[in-house]
């Protein structure tokens, strides 16, 4: 996991503030952004975690990719619920407090994605703006829905219900480490566990390596993303 420093951590407890998000949330929204980044995205890793947080508050495509981690999918507002706001304020589905749901009231200035800008300098619309999820966004296939499109572009699958990484291996809870993977592309996650916790790599040793390299060689499974193998070698810089 990202650890955020004290920075971060005040800038999204200020937005917590404002959008009515608990930090928690705002905080996992912020990692996935930072984790999935890379070079053909918009500036650096954590801008682009900003990025994706604005866009989440807004409700921009974040909103949808992240929807998991919310207690109800992000609507906008009507009747008894949008008055249980004060004003300049309205909600945006509900949220926990103190162990009860209440609306999610936010400054209006948030709500309503379809006035979110294309303005690639406006940070509340950096997410939503970047060519590649613009594109692919525009172009979602028949049949397969506009969210899984953009998930391959920031290369996220939902496992499990959540929103996950893929093809980046961490630290492990059943094994040494895993990694998610989506073979079929279907935007559905495996999770692949490899690699004995009790043993370390030893892959700057020339004759460790070699050897490890020559016997899992002959395993198989050299290619296949969903094989434990296929990790642990790329693990060995085999």
């Amino acid at each position: 996991m990202i650890e955020l420093n004290d920075k971060q951590k005040l800038a999204i407890y200020k937005k917590s503030l404002t959008s009515g998000h608990s930090t928690g949330i705002l905080e996992e929204v912020y990692r996935r952004g930072y984790t999935v980044w890379n070079e053909s995205n918009n500036g650096n890793p954590e801008q682009f975690g900003f990025d994706r947080l604005n866009s989440f508050i807004s409700g921009g495509l974040a909103a949808k990719l992240d929807a998991d981690l919310l207690d109800e999918k992000v609507k906008p507002s009507t009747g008894g619920l949008k008055k249980a706001c004060w004003k300049g304020y309205t909600a945006v589905g509900m949220k926990t407090k103190n162990g009860k749901k209440v609306p999610n009231c936010v400054p209006e200035e948030y709500t309503g994605a379809e006035k979110v800008s294309s303005d690639p300098n406006n940070p509340a619309s950096r997410f939503d703006a970047t060519n590649s999820l613009v594109a692919n966004y525009a172009s979602a296939t028949p049949g397969e829905s506009k969210i899984n499109k953009i998930k391959k572009v920031v290369n996220e699958a939902t496992y499990k219900g959540k929103t996950v990484p893929l093809n980046k291996p961490m630290k492990g809870d059943v094994k040494k480490s895993k990694v998610f993977v989506d073979p079929d592309g279907d935007g559905k996650a495996q999770k692949v566990n490899f690699g004995d916790k009790n043993m370390s790599i030893k892959k700057n040793q020339p004759g460790r390596k070699s050897s490890y390299c020559a016997r899992s060689g002959g395993q198989g499974n050299l290619t296949d993303k969903t094989s434990a193998n296929y990790w642990s070698r790329r693990a060995w810089d085999c």
